[in-house]
């Protein structure tokens, strides 16, 4: 029997181009956190405590840092989105909450792994139901971080870096449901590039439609990934005539090298010796 064996490899393309990143909290009557002044999300706290689809904690705090469940989010969401729900009756709090989601188009079935509401939220499935949010039917798995961040719904938690499974807190849920917001009141939000590629990458292990669009113009005219049908990742598979060696390309990294903070340049080795 012959062994197969098995490499992973990542490609760095070098550009030089010109392109431009269970619990229901109470209630609060009265806008006093002290544990969010000075907090980087203070100001979209206190609006959506103020339009009242989030609360503080009967011990005064809001607790801006805490992880929230997938059930608190769409909570959360359907209540910022002014969404008629029937509450009462048996079942799970958060139950009508879901079914208004469903029935509005916001979630599908699947969004959520084993629809598992009282589990933590991950950023990754916080963007594909934000996007819904938005009117996008059909979002591919692992598309809705693309979608947001190229809507600037979400951007990056560090240059190049989207945490798609880090766990979402509530101040960072709170900021994309304002964003959300504006852009469903026709507002146009600034977009973190770095973000968009990084997001990319998760996509479909490349950020070179986003990093060198005009590589893919067609009549002049950028092609926007989401309308990209010809990118086929079986083809990043090679193997040898006989079968014993398989060379899978892992991602394909483009840098764009007129921009000094592109953050893919720390995949560079020192500059003396590129």
């Amino acid at each position: 029997m012959k062994k197969v064996w098995s490499v992973a490899l990542t490609i760095i393309l070098l550009l030089s181009l010109s392109t431009e990143v269970g619990r229901s909290p109470v209630e609060a009557a009265v806008i006093s956190f002290p544990d969010i002044k000075g907090h980087w999300a203070e100001s979209s706290i206190n609006n959506a405590v103020k339009k009242g689809y989030v609360g503080g904690y009967p011990d005064g705090s809001f607790r801006p840092e805490n992880t929230l469940t997938r059930a608190e989010f769409m909570k959360m969401l359907v209540a910022a989105l002014g969404l008629e729900t029937k509450t009462g009756g048996s079942g799970k709090w958060y139950k009508p909450y879901i079914d208004t989601a469903i029935a509005e188009g916001i979630y599908k079935t699947g969004d959520f792994a084993n629809e598992a509401y009282e589990k933590s939220l991950t950023r990754a499935e916080m963007a594909t139901v934000i996007v819904r949010a938005t009117g996008v039917e059909d979002v591919e798995p692992k598309q809705g971080l693309y979608l947001a961040t190229s809507k600037g719904l979400i951007g990056g938690t560090s240059p190049g870096e989207i945490s798609a499974d880090g766990f979402s807190t509530r101040a960072q849920a709170i900021v994309v449901i304002e964003r959300l917001l504006s852009v469903n009141a026709g507002k146009q939000l600034p977009v973190d590039k770095y973000a968009v590629a990084a997001a990319e990458i998760y996509w479909h292990r490349t950020n070179i439609y986003t990093v060198a669009p005009e590589l893919f113009n067609q009549g002049g005219t950028s092609i926007p990934v989401t309308n990209i049908n010809y990118w086929n990742e079986s083809r990043l598979t090679l193997t040898s005539r006989d079968g014993n060696y398989k060379a899978e390309l892992e991602e394909l990294v483009a840098i764009d090298l007129s921009d000094p903070k592109d953050p893919n340049r720390k995949l560079l080795p020192p500059i003396d010796k590129l």
